[in-house]
């Protein structure tokens, strides 16, 4: 086993000679999921004429040694693995297995990339160690076509319109990137508009979310605020 029963010794309560504490032996075991390294802590105890003998019997987690990308045409393997938080020769917890896969798909949403579909497979190989593969199919890229702003009577459109990402597609969008469909940016063009308003001094302005629909003529989405 890769970590030494000497530092589970030095960071529990319970020592020999101590009166059995239920309370010390169920912080004992938060204690020891703590350190990290364990997927699995339990109790076993053993009546002896000297008293009770308590073992922490504990699972390690297992070592990621072989790590895989595949179905990327569009994104990068180092841009990829600048957003995942799984990486070969580190104990891997299945938290991070699929907190990298969520960033993985928000990786692809912030490119425009919309209904990509990411999964995982988890192959174990030698006693304590796994392989982890993510498999993507990558969508479209998708393109906002119109913004409309409406109710605004203080504040210039374009003076707006300029200032928010969402923005239509324009003829150099493949190299500038503008219009690119982010979900996440376009809801928050909502704050920065009010943020906007609330710079100019109207205290009481209400934005609601973006209607978005997809216009089929256009190929294309309508952002409405």
């Amino acid at each position: 086993k890769r970590v030494e029963k000497e530092l589970i010794q030095i960071n529990i309560d319970s020592k020999a000679g101590d009166v059995f504490s239920a309370e010390k032996i169920r912080e004992d075991i938060e204690t020891i999921y703590g350190l990290g390294y364990f997927e699995n802590v339990a109790v076993e105890y053993e009546e002896t004429e000297d008293g009770l003998v308590l073992y922490y019997v504990v699972d390690e987690k297992p070592v990621l040694v072989d790590l895989r990308v595949s179905g990327n045409d569009d994104i990068k393997d180092e841009d990829i693995q600048e957003v995942i938080t799984v990486s070969e020769g580190k104990i891997v917890d299945m938290r991070d297995v699929v907190a990298s896969k969520v960033a993985i798909e928000k990786l692809y949403a912030q490119k425009g990339l919309v209904d990509t579909d990411v999964s995982y497979e988890i192959e174990p190989l030698d006693v304590g160690t796994i392989g982890v593969r993510y498999n993507i199919r990558e969508g479209e890229t998708a393109y906002i076509k119109e913004v409309d702003i409406k109710g605004n009577e203080n504040l210039d459109d374009d003076y707006l319109k300029e200032r928010i990402y969402s923005k239509p597609k324009g003829f150099f969008s493949f190299l500038s990137k503008k219009g690119l469909y982010n979900l996440e940016e376009i809801n928050r063009d909502s704050e920065r508009i009010r943020a906007f308003y609330l710079d100019k001094g109207f205290l009481d302005v209400n934005v609601s979310s973006p209607e978005i629909t997809y216009d089929q003529e256009k190929e294309g989405y309508k952002v409405v605020f």
